[in-house]
């Protein structure tokens, strides 16, 4: 909670006209913090979006599939078979930005701007 504090107290100086000049310094200091706090609030909840794409993605696509295998007319059957590929190509891209954002963490690119 320090960190949004230390955060907060920049961003008020800053935007303060009558306050003294902040240095660079400072301004990298405040934004290595802000980014640090963003990293760690993201490796808290990112697993819990991760598990919560899957186990609402394994569902759907189950429900879809049982749909598919119940249809015996042919639109209804194409119907449910374009629902399921829509399924699963929203699933999979979910996924993949999930994968993207955790590169990005691990590469540490971001955190190479501050020194």
């Amino acid at each position: 909670m320090s960190a949004i504090k230390n955060i907060m107290m920049t961003f008020a100086q800053l935007t303060d006209s009558s306050s003294s000049v902040i240095d660079s310094d400072t301004i990298k200091d405040t934004a290595k913090t802000a980014y640090e706090t963003f990293s760690e609030i993201i490796n808290i909840v990112l697993p819990i979006i991760l598990g919560v794409v899957l186990l609402v993605g394994t569902v759907y696509a189950v429900i879809l599939g049982v749909n598919y295998s119940k249809a015996e007319d042919p639109e209804k059957r194409k119907e449910a078979k374009d629902r399921l590929v829509g399924a699963v190509v929203g699933f999979l891209v979910a996924l993949v930005l999930i994968a993207v954002i955790y590169a990005v963490l691990a590469s540490n690119l971001i955190e190479n701007m501050f020194n």
